[in-house]
């Protein structure tokens, strides 16, 4: 008994066919795989967020005022910014200790990211019953690697930071004014079209802080 093989219209519908079928499925597939990727980058870039202003709010809240310095108006080269001295522990007649070093978070713009330093730069001591002050212009030359430049740890806190602000009540006064505002702007781009179009959303976080502990 003799098969008949398929002619060539027969494998040509069958191919067509079967290419209809992938198409409608990649079709289907390809938008999906597109917007879980893009659900997984904004929680990505939420949960940053989120830790970062929560991370803020706690270091603040576990200092003193002394220990703070900010700038709140940055200028060319010079970045949002806040340094503090932790509370380690205090005693039972009321004696503060601090952690051995500054913590400074600050917003670099150009990688759209806020950033943390722990460092201990020479000149400043912290076993005095009152925090050390760091100096803006220490400051500024430890975020930009003029010195210490391979010295302390250094962490991301937040990506796809649109805008970063730290302000206290009275923004240009020669002191803080508490409370102090923190507000976080994330943006991540979803492309709605393979060529053209993208659509941006931006995500908010802001609050407010005061320094619990008070030196008295």
């Amino acid at each position: 008994m003799k098969r008949r093989a398929f002619t060539l219209a027969e494998v040509l519908t069958v191919s067509f066919l079967l290419l209809c079928v992938l198409g409608l499925v990649w079709s289907v597939m390809v938008p999906t795989f597109r917007m879980y990727a893009f659900s997984q980058s904004r929680l990505q870039v939420r949960q940053s967020a989120i830790q970062a202003l929560y991370r803020l709010t706690t270091e603040i809240q576990n200092t003193v005022p002394e220990a703070l310095t900010l700038v709140q108006a940055p200028t060319t080269g010079v970045p949002v910014a806040l340094s503090l001295v932790e509370l380690d522990q205090f005693s039972v007649s009321g004696a503060f200790s601090w952690h051995q070093g500054f913590e400074i978070f600050y917003f670099d713009k150009p990688s759209e990211k806020v950033l943390w330093r722990r460092i201990k730069p020479p000149g400043y001591d912290f076993a005095q019953a009152a925090p050390p002050n760091l100096l803006i212009a220490d400051m500024v030359s430890i975020i930009d690697g003029t010195t210490l430049s391979n010295s302390g740890e250094k962490r991301v806190v937040a990506i796809n930071v649109d805008k970063c602000t730290i302000q206290d009540a009275v923004p240009g006064d020669a002191f803080l004014t508490f409370p102090i505002t923190i507000s976080i702007d994330t943006r991540i781009e979803e492309s709605t079209d393979p060529l053209t179009r993208k659509a941006t959303e931006i995500f908010h976080l802001e609050s407010q802080v005061v320094p619990r502990s008070k030196r008295w």
